[in-house]
């Protein structure tokens, strides 16, 4: 998951918060990373299932899929233009 790297990169090697403790930084690095990722997968999955009840016909799903990956691809280059790497 190239935005899970993404996040992850920054936090871990971004800024410190606790610079003279490592264990206790990296514990609340990993306490925080998970009080936000725990709730986005519960709500990314309500959403999944939302949509699957609607019904939508296979030609919308795909669009919506084509939408998901392209911004997918936009947080990625984002993340990539943010830090200075050429891609290119």
């Amino acid at each position: 998951n190239p935005k899970a790297y993404a996040v992850g990169t920054t936090i871990f090697s971004g800024f410190p918060i606790l610079p003279n403790n490592p264990v206790a930084e990296f514990a609340l690095k990993i306490i925080i990373l998970a009080s936000i990722s725990i709730p986005v997968h519960f709500i990314w999955l309500y959403t999944g299932a939302s949509l699957k009840k609607l019904g939508l016909s296979s030609p919308v799903m795909s669009i919506i899929n084509i939408l998901m990956a392209l911004s997918m691809l936009s947080v990625v280059g984002l993340a990539l233009y943010s830090s200075g790497i050429e891609v290119l």
